[in-house]
């Protein structure tokens, strides 16, 4: 069973709703935050980056759940 549902329907999980997660730019904003407004930092290249590195380690079956209840808005940033 993949993580997010065993978690939420088995062990209680409350995942709580972050208005950031709804759109790119506010989610790249907030990576921008994060780094302190560095000019040398993409923060674009931040968020693949990191989804890329997801993908690599996420099985299959895992990494297609969590694609598929990732924002629309988002959805461009995973790897092909």
């Amino acid at each position: 069973m993949p993580i997010m549902l065993r978690g939420r329907y088995y062990e209680g999980w409350r995942l709580p709703k972050y208005s950031f997660f709804k759109s790119r730019d506010a989610v790249l904003e907030r990576i921008r935050e994060g780094v302190h407004h560095d000019p040398g930092i993409d923060a674009e290249q931040v968020a693949r980056a990191v989804l890329a590195q997801l993908a690599e380690r996420l099985p299959a079956s895992e990494l297609e759940d969590v694609k598929a209840v990732t924002p629309k808005a988002l959805r461009s940033l995973w790897p092909a």
